[in-house]
């Protein structure tokens, strides 16, 4: 994933739009980033989901006999 958030998103205080990373966390389905403005030093929580723990459609159940 990448390190930069996604469409060039301003900081609400001084609309600058360069981001540092500074702590990651990975929850059970998602990834969340802190991340620091560097004109400002406001940190924001950013989430991001993680596809990879997607693993497509889930496949129906067969009945095992117990002999």
């Amino acid at each position: 994933m990448s390190d930069s958030i996604p469409s060039g998103i301003a900081c609400p205080r001084c609309k600058g739009t360069d981001w540092k990373v500074e702590e990651t966390r990975a929850y059970r389905n998602r990834l969340v980033r802190v991340r620091a403005c560097k004109g400002c030093f406001l940190r924001v929580r950013t989430r991001e989901v993680l596809e990879a723990l997607n693993h497509g459609p889930k496949k129906p159940r067969t009945r095992q006999s117990c002999i």
